[in-house]
């Protein structure tokens, strides 16, 4: 399974995003995905550092939902870590499968991922 991530955190300038993002990246690589790269498709904006393609997107190949589960409590938590956080994360297979979670509604929060789960896997207890 392959997902895109984009992370945004509005008063960051395209450095601190592209810092934020590989951070994040970090923190993604310490559970069982296969792969975590910086997005080569996106266009870095005017001034960044860092690899001119890779501000603020991601994008992750996972064996099976199972380890899904475990994405999307780390981007939970590292979303509520700062206001203004936000990330919308796709399903590269061709489904129109997003989450995207922004605010401080805990319970919003779980109801998406909740969801966003059993669309990826209807099977998913």
């Amino acid at each position: 399974m392959i997902l895109s991530l984009e992370v945004r955190e509005p008063d960051l300038d395209a450095g601190q995003l592209d810092t934020l993002t590989r951070l994040l990246r970090q923190e993604l690589l310490l559970l069982d995905v296969d792969k975590v790269t910086v997005d080569g498709a996106r266009q870095t904006p005017p001034g960044a550092r860092g690899d001119p393609t890779a501000i603020g997107s991601l994008v992750m190949t996972l064996a099976n939902s199972a380890v899904l589960v475990g994405v999307c409590q780390v981007l939970r938590a590292w979303q509520a870590r700062q206001q203004g956080r936000s990330f919308i994360m796709k399903l590269k297979d061709g489904r129109p499968v997003s989450l995207e979670i922004h605010g401080d509604n805990a319970a919003q929060h779980q109801q998406l991922i909740d969801d966003f789960l059993a669309a990826i896997d209807p099977d998913r207890p």
